[in-house]
Formats: structure tokens, C-alpha cells, sequence
């Protein structure tokens, strides 16, 4: 059956709402980082976030983020045939940029809400202390003795009040949990003279 050029064009509105979509959709994902990206334990391995994201993802998230880029132009240009276009081709790049943190954003959020591991209590000592300050916020870390990797450090974002409340050689108690995707996870943080308040 012989298509009208009216549904051609019907077709093709629809098919770049579609894509509409799909271009943002990764920015969606990469809001879910800021739900997930504090409670990481941040060691110097292949879990160490660079901007939220473990080093371990690095070449899965450039892979597929390239990969989704290069299919929403091609759907793109195939749309785009005999209607205004409206989807200029550079946004491809914008597509690609939302990718290389919706990837770590949906990993990590993920690796938080399909965790059913026990949640370990661990005892440690306080290293150091660190603020980080960006245009728009203040964060708070204790560089802490690592439990896992002795003799090694780890950092941990933590909330003003517990930073201002500890020192370093502090003893403090941290419980954290194994993650889905083996991404340890920070549930609960308390100075050693606390360790009765019950963990989250």
C-alpha cells in the first residue's frame, strides 16, 4: 500500500518525539548519580569514582555511550528525510555527553537497589579530614584506615556535623553493605562512643 505524503510526515513528527526522548533519557540517568554517587566507599582501586564514576566503568560507559550517540544520529537522519528537521545533527554530542554519566548513574543505582547483602559493621580509624568545595556546594570526607586493604586508605563523604565531630585518630565505627555489582556501599557512620546507636 502506497503511503500519502501526509503520513509520511505524520510518521516521521512522531518518530523525532520519539527521539526527543531518547535524547534525554540518558540525562535522566545521570541525575541518579547524584542519589548514589556520595554513599560509595572510595578506595584507590577500580571502585575510586572519578566525578561518581568506579574506573572499572570506564570502558563499558565510553562503549556504550559512543554506541548510543552514533544509533540516535543515524535515527536522526533517517527521520529527518522530507520533514523540517528538527534534531540539528551536533546533538549527538550532547547525547553522548548525558551517556558518559547516565551509564555509572543506572550501574550505581542498581547496585543499590538490587542489594540484598548483610550489612557489615567495621572498626576503624580516622586518617585524616577533607573539604571539597565546587561553585555551588561543600563536601564534607574523613580519610579513614581501609578495613579491607590494610596498611591502605579510604575516603568517605560524611555530613557536617559528623565531620566537625571527629578527629583525626579517632576511632569510629562504619557499616556498609557489598553491593549488587560489588560496589561497597556506606550505610551508616558513628564515633567509637556511639556505637549503641543502632545502624540504618
Amino acid at each position: 500500500m502506497k503511503q500519502t505524503p501526509q503520513f509520511i510526515k505524520a510518521k516521521a513528527y512522531f518518530l523525532q518525539r520519539v527521539l526527543v526522548f531518547f535524547h534525554w533519557l540518558p540525562a535522566v540517568f545521570a541525575l541518579l548519580i547524584l542519589v548514589t554517587g556520595n554513599e560509595l566507599v572510595m578506595r584507590d582501586d577500580a571502585t575510586k569514582p572519578i566525578i561518581g564514576m568506579p574506573r572499572s566503568l570506564y570502558l563499558p560507559t565510553f562503549l556504550i555511550s559512543s554506541i548510543y550517540a552514533a544509533l540516535w544520529q543515524y535515527g536522526n537522519k533517517v527521520v529527518s528525510q522530507g520533514v523540517v528537521k528538527e534534531n540539528p545533527s551536533e546533538h549527538w554530542i550532547g547525547v553522548f555527553f548525558f551517556g558518559l554519566f547516565a551509564v555509572p548513574g543506572l550501574v550505581l543505582f542498581l547496585n543499590r537497589g538490587l542489594d540484598n547483602s548483610v550489612a557489615t559493621t567495621h572498626q576503624t580509624q580516622v586518617l585524616g579530614k577533607k573539604i571539597h568545595r565546587d561553585k555551588y556546594t561543600t563536601r564534607y570526607a574523613i580519610v579513614l584506615a581501609d578495613w579491607k586493604y590494610k596498611g591502605k586508605s579510604l575516603l568517605l563523604y560524611v555530613n557536617r556535623k559528623f565531620y566537625e565531630g571527629v578527629k583525626i585518630t579517632d576511632q569510629v565505627s562504619i557499616t556498609t553493605k557489598k553491593g549488587y555489582f560489588g560496589y561497597e556501599r556506606l550505610r551508616d557512620y558513628k564515633k567509637q562512643a556511639d556505637v549503641t546507636r543502632p545502624a540504618l
